[in-house]
């Protein structure tokens, strides 16, 4: 079964779009409630500037809605075992998430 992005709640399609607008750098800090990304307090986007490539946003952003990739998927996992907390990083390269950075406690 292929899922769509319109299939996805509105805090999780957001977040596809900045993915889509960073294409290459990482959100940081984002916060989640109940697996979903939560913008209060905002999250920090790092965009990392390529002085030798194209820099635009990925031509995705323009699609009102495609199939979902592997990698949202995955990320979406993260989000789903952490439920509510903080996720540190979310590095993106090519409007795809590629790694993703939490952090505990060891108590």
């Amino acid at each position: 079964m292929t899922l769509m992005k319109k299939q996805l709640s509105g805090p999780r399609q957001h977040l596809l779009k900045l993915l889509q607008e960073i294409n290459f750098g990482q959100v940081r800090n984002l916060s989640l409630r109940q697996g979903e990304p939560e913008y209060q307090p905002a999250p920090i986007l790092v965009k990392d500037w390529k002085l030798d490539g194209d820099n635009n946003s990925r031509p995705e952003i323009q699609l009102r809605d495609f199939a979902l990739k592997e990698q949202h998927f995955k990320l979406f996992e993260v989000f789903d075992a952490v439920s509510n907390g903080v996720i540190d990083e979310i590095h993106v390269r090519y409007g795809l998430p590629c790694r993703v950075i939490t952090s505990h406690s060891a108590a």
